[in-house]
C-alpha cells in the first residue's frame, strides 16, 4: 500500500511524516481542511516531553520571565502609587521613624547594660605585635629569701585564683609579701545579694587565705566592687603604699595586654599600681600577671594541691560544682603557661623594669 493512501477512506489523500530523534514532528498534509492544523501529540503526565527536558523547555522559562515581568511591573506601579500619595508617603515616614526609634532604644538599652555589667571585652586582643623577648626567672630574682613582694589585686580571691603557687614557692623562701585589696568583693558572683554581710564574710576569707599562703600583712581599700575608677586618688595610695613598704616586686594584673574578656576592677587595679610605680620612680621588677605578653613564669607543679585548698577557702564564691569549675579553669590555664614555658604547670606573668 502507497505511504500516500487516504486517511479516513479519502482517495488519494494523506499525511507526510518525517521523524526526528525520539519524537515524531506531524505537519499539515492535503487531507487536513484548509486552515486547520493537528494538534501536536503532548506528553503524559509523569512523563519528559520528547523535545527537551521540562526544567529547561523554552516554553516555560518563557512563562516563568513572564510571570517575572509581571509581578515586577506591579512593583513599579505599586511604588509609583505610593510615591504619588501623600498619604501613603506620610504613612510611611512614621514607620520609618518608629523602626528608627526602636533601633536606637535596643541598642542604648545594650550600651547601658553593658557598662552596668563588669565585664569588659576588647574586640580585637591586645597582643603584642611580636613575641616579648623571655626573661628568666632567675633572672628577676623574685624567688629568693630577701625578696619583698607587694601584691595588688582588686578582689578578695584574685590572689588564690591567678598567683596561688607562685605565693606558696614565696612562702616556702620566707619572702616578705604585703597584700592591698581593693574593694571587698561585696558584689562577686551575686550582684542582688546584701552586700554588708558579705563584705565582712569575704574579709574573713581573705585574711585566711594569706595566712595559709604566708602573707603578712593585708589591707583593704574598701573601694566599690565593680565600680572601681581609676583617679589620683587611688594612684596616691598606692604610692603610699610602695613608699612605705619598699617592694622589690610589685605584682598586679596587666593593664596593657589583659585577657580579652576580663573584669572591670582587674584592669582598674593594674592600671592604678603602674600608675603608681611610674609616679614614685619604682625601681623594681614589674610582674604581672593574667597577660595575653607572658615572658617569664613560675613552676607550681609541686604546688598545685595547695592551691586546691587555697580556693578552698573562699566557700561564699566557690562551692560544689562552682568550686570544680574554678579548679578546672585555674589548672587549664596553668597547663596552657606549662606548654609555653616548660614546666607542667606555670603560672606566666609580663616581667620588667620601668
Amino acid at each position: 500500500m502507497s505511504r500516500r493512501a487516504g486517511i479516513g477512506g479519502r482517495a488519494g489523500g494523506g499525511c507526510e511524516r518525517s521523524e526526528l530523534g525520539r519524537g515524531e514532528l506531524w505537519r499539515q498534509a492535503p487531507c487536513m481542511p484548509p486552515g486547520r492544523r493537528q494538534p501536536a501529540r503532548q506528553p503524559k503526565k509523569g512523563t519528559l516531553s520528547p523535545f527537551a527536558d521540562s526544567r529547561t523547555s523554552p516554553v516555560k522559562g518563557e512563562a516563568d520571565r513572564l510571570e517575572v515581568s509581571r509581578k515586577s511591573n506591579r512593583s513599579v506601579e505599586w511604588t509609583i502609587t505610593v510615591c504619588q500619595n501623600p498619604l501613603m508617603r506620610s504613612r510611611l515616614r512614621r514607620a520609618a521613624k518608629r523602626i528608627g526609634c526602636l533601633f536606637a532604644v535596643l541598642l542604648a538599652g545594650f550600651w547601658l547594660f553593658y557598662l552596668w555589667q563588669p565585664y569588659r571585652v576588647d574586640w580585637v586582643e591586645r597582643r603584642p605585635e611580636r613575641p616579648l623577648p623571655r626573661v628568666p626567672i632567675e633572672e628577676t630574682g623574685m624567688l629568693s629569701p630577701r625578696s619583698r613582694v607587694l601584691i595588688v589585686v582588686g578582689h578578695p580571691d584574685d590572689d588564690a585564683y591567678y598567683i596561688g603557687g607562685t605565693l606558696f614557692r614565696l612562702k616556702d623562701l620566707d619572702a616578705t609579701m604585703r597584700l592591698v585589696v581593693c574593694t571587698d568583693g561585696d558584689k562577686s558572683y551575686y550582684p542582688f545579694s546584701d552586700p554588708k554581710p558579705l563584705r565582712r564574710i569575704r574579709r574573713r576569707e581573705e585574711e585566711e587565705c594569706a595566712r595559709t599562703a604566708g602573707i603578712r600583712d593585708v589591707v583593704f581599700f574598701g573601694l566599690p566592687d565593680s565600680r572601681m575608677a581609676v583617679d589620683d586618688a587611688l594612684v596616691e595610695r598606692l604610692a603610699d603604699q610602695i613608699r612605705w613598704f619598699r617592694p622589690t616586686h610589685l605584682l598586679t594584673f596587666d593593664p596593657k595586654y589583659p585577657y580579652r574578656v576580663s573584669h572591670r576592677d582587674h584592669r582598674a587595679a593594674g592600671q592604678a599600681t603602674v600608675a603608681a610605680a611610674r609616679k614614685v620612680g619604682f625601681p623594681g621588677w614589674l610582674m604581672l600577671f593574667a597577660t595575653l605578653g607572658p615572658n617569664t613564669a613560675v613552676d607550681m607543679t609541686e604546688k598545685w594541691p595547695d592551691v586546691e585548698n587555697l580556693l578552698a577557702i573562699h566557700k561564699s564564691q566557690f562551692y560544689g560544682e562552682r568550686l570544680a569549675w574554678i579548679r578546672r579553669s585555674v589548672k587549664a590555664h596553668a597547663m596552657e603557661a606549662g606548654e609555653r614555658f616548660g614546666p607542667a604547670l606555670a603560672e606566666q606573668f609580663r616581667a620588667f623594669r620601668l
